[in-house]
């Protein structure tokens, strides 16, 4: 009986280690695609090489329209997002968080879009809960890795709904206000 209580113990000590969902882009872009400035989602580029001898096998999105106001609010209107792949596990209530990581490749730093979401979960029917990570990005070459907490409290107030069906993630990839290039790398919700 001790042998059993220690098994399940062990088990469940290192499975709350191991990522649940994951996406390391080691051989392809895994489904994901570019949503938002096109008139059509089109596949995230897979980059199958190291860069900067920091981050290996990742994938890009570039922006391709810049829509800004002339008169006074210059952020661009025409946002583009990384999307996941359809998520087959649908519930992530007992899930944390949701780990990645961004860099940018090409932009302009001191022209960043004030929005009001950066990451969103979305169900099936439509329903999005948005997250905001204000000023977390360095727009360099570095690597920056985002932890999100899957709290509802720092959600909007639709998380408790959509969290128990999401089909899609959407991760901000048009930081700025012009043209930019980004990569994402090492996605995981734990």
């Amino acid at each position: 009986m001790r042998f059993i209580i220690i098994f399940f113990y062990l088990f469940n000590f290192v499975s709350s280690f191991a990522p649940r969902i994951y996406y390391t882009f080691l051989l392809d872009n895994e489904g994901w695609t570019i949503e938002g400035n096109q008139r059509y989602s089109v596949e995230a580029q897979h980059i199958p090489h190291t860069f900067n001898r920091e981050m290996s096998r990742f994938i890009t999105g570039n922006d391709t329209i810049i829509h800004v106001n002339s008169r006074g609010d210059y952020n661009d209107k025409s946002l583009w997002y990384f999307r996941s792949p359809f998520l087959q596990a649908g519930d992530l209530s007992n899930y944390k968080y949701i780990n990645f990581s961004l860099s940018c490749f090409s932009g302009i730093s001191n022209s960043l879009n004030k929005i009001d979401h950066y990451i969103r979960i979305c169900s099936n029917n439509g329903l999005c809960a948005k997250y905001n990570v204000i000023d977390a990005f360095n727009m360099t070459d570095k690597w920056t890795t985002f932890h999100v907490p899957l709290n509802k409290l720092l959600w909007s107030d639709k998380f408790n709904i959509i969290i128990k069906n999401v089909s899609y993630i959407y991760i901000l990839g048009d930081w700025t206000q012009w043209y930019e290039t980004i990569g994402l790398d090492n996605f995981f919700i734990r």
